[in-house]
């Protein structure tokens, strides 16, 4: 259970970022939050997303390169998105998946209005998503192990999940995210085929040089 003081502190600290956001929004600043923010549906956590998006509004910034760094253990940063997404927690990805909150609006003023203890058990969707976007536009996994690692995470449920949002705009962002990761996987499955077809070829022309000796020194 979260403390009143947290909450009073984060709603604090949002009141002076709004109040001079063309001073308080700087990298050097959002990034100390990062470590505080634990991407749950938590009114301290939803109240630190929307100081991460007045950080994208005024520094025309994606938020989404900002929480590219996060990490679920708090301490130590992530380097990248597909590192953000490999620190989640497995178990409460599943659960976000299983009691998706169909009425969460792609708002960052849209409060969720449930009851507490769900709050903290589960991821924020949105938060989710853009991580997942972030993933499939630039930062996808570079090897078969880290695609493994990256879908046992349970991310992709939520996405798929995120379709059967009442909102509009959410279901958009949910299947322009499953279509980056088709074309992801698309394209692995293209580099696979030519890879296979390449060491087929490779063992084709040696069956040839031993069956045909003469030709290689011809």
């Amino acid at each position: 259970m979260v403390s009143p003081t947290r909450n009073a502190v984060v709603r604090l600290l949002r009141e002076l970022f709004f109040i001079h956001p063309q001073n308080s929004c700087q990298p050097s600043h959002i990034e100390p939050l990062l470590s505080i923010y634990g991407g749950t549906l938590l009114e301290s956590d939803r109240t630190l997303f929307s100081i991460f998006h007045l950080f994208e509004v005024h520094k025309k910034l994606s938020c989404a390169s900002v929480l590219s760094t996060w990490s679920s253990s708090g301490d130590i940063g992530s380097t990248d998105a597909s590192g953000a997404v490999l620190s989640l927690d497995a178990g409460k990805v599943f659960r976000t998946c299983l009691s998706f909150p169909r009425e969460l609006k792609f708002d960052l003023g849209h409060e969720y209005m449930d009851k507490v203890e769900l709050q903290e058990e589960l991821y924020d969707p949105l938060f989710l998503n853009l991580l997942f976007a972030r993933v499939v536009s630039g930062n996808s996994p570079s090897s078969a192990l880290s695609w493994v690692q990256f879908f046992r995470t349970n991310i992709v449920c939520v996405v798929i999940r995120s379709l059967s949002s009442k909102d509009d705009a959410f279901r958009e962002l949910a299947i322009c995210n499953l279509s980056g990761l088709w074309k992801l996987l698309e394209a692995r499955k293209r580099e696979r085929s030519i890879s296979l077809q390449f060491v087929d070829f490779s063992f084709s022309s040696r069956s040839t040089c031993k069956k045909n000796p003469m030709s290689s020194t011809s």
